[in-house]
């Protein structure tokens, strides 16, 4: 294939690459992975079609299609929930994701439809403060649940990335429903976290925590990190894609209040979907950054380099950016020690 042919396909894979968070999303409303666990033999095209009141065409084309992405496993005319899907797709999984699929997709690729309005500004901000963070939005807590295994993996991974031993006590400072505390205390024996959040959010994580059984290791403690101090006594201090909701300035008076609550000796870890100075290597981190100028009053996505810079005038030392493999929540981590 030549350079043309093969810049084609890749503008090809972006015209199209909506469609397939459709197909997921539509899969999802109409219920077709818990159909299939619960026929491990498999369902034909057809059957699948008069359990869900589709006709065989329309049926065929959707498990074609989720088998092209993996969702489900073809065989022998029959179709089976793939390893992937039963795992994170199926409500009630431990692991399940779909609500952050549903969120994305019934909110933020709105949103997106009308990207050249929002650059623009004749569109308004989709969201405020007081919106994006309604403890009365559903569709909110839908995400929450659906970051909630991503964040886990997560913090699973930070501590062998870090080199870290056990007995750690981690402030993880707006740590969503504790996914990411869980994780972390999972993997390293004796330690503790304090996950500090706001109200609302505070009450779903406390559920998750029970649900996971990680009640002896993790705490909650409700709060808003503007308004507050930073809970004290946590020899490592983790934001885990906080700060791309907020402007330089507000970053900067976060990080302060972060070396502030800090033991000393301790350390920073900012875990984030960062971009280079230029030609971003990273779409996902390139379309969070868009989204924040959509949803957020001066959120945006940062460099490395910004966030080094902001670290060292907050106080902390020998700052650095490693990547982050393997994780879908972030693509980087940013570490730094207070002296």
């Amino acid at each position: 294939m030549n350079d043309s042919s093969q810049g084609l396909s890749r503008l090809m894979d972006v015209i199209v690459g909506s469609s397939a968070g459709a197909v997921l999303v539509a899969a999802l409303d109409l219920g077709v992975i818990p159909l299939l666990s619960g026929h491990p033999q498999g369902l034909t095209a057809t059957e699948v079609g008069k359990h869900l009141g589709l006709d065989q065409r329309s049926s065929t084309q959707l498990l074609t299609a989720m088998a092209c992405m993996g969702l489900v496993v073809p065989v022998d005319g029959r179709y089976r929930a793939s390893e992937l899907s039963a795992r994170h797709l199926l409500p009630g999984a431990l692991d399940y994701i779909g609500g952050l699929a549903e969120f994305i997709h019934t909110r933020s690729w709105d949103q997106l439809g009308r990207l050249s309005d929002h650059l623009r500004g004749s569109a308004g901000r989709a969201e405020d403060q007081e919106t994006l963070y309604d403890p009365g939005d559903e569709a909110l807590r839908r995400f929450w649940s659906g970051v909630h295994p991503l964040s886990r993996a997560a913090g699973h991974a930070l501590p062998r990335l870090l080199g870290l031993s056990g007995g750690r006590r981690l402030l993880d400072v707006g740590g969503g429903t504790g996914g990411f505390a869980s994780g972390f205390c999972q993997s390293l024996n004796d330690s503790r976290a304090t996950v500090f959040e706001l109200p609302f959010v505070a009450e779903i994580a406390r559920s998750s925590i029970d649900r996971e059984h990680m009640g002896h290791a993790v705490d909650v403690v409700a709060g808003d990190f503007f308004v507050q101090d930073l809970p004290s006594g946590h020899d490592t201090v983790a934001l885990v894609n906080v700060l791309h909701n907020w402007g330089p300035e507000q970053v900067a008076e976060l990080l302060t209040k972060c070396h502030k609550a800090l033991d000393p000796g301790g350390t920073i870890a900012i875990v984030e979907h960062l971009v280079p100075a230029a030609e971003p290597e990273s779409v996902t981190s390139a379309l969070v950054g868009l989204l924040m100028v959509i949803q957020t009053e001066e959120g945006r996505t940062y460099t490395a380099e910004e966030h080094l810079s902001t670290l060292s005038a907050a106080g902390f030392t020998d700052a650095r950016a490693e990547p982050f493999p393997g994780q879908a929540i972030a693509s980087h981590v940013v570490i730094a020690n207070r002296n």
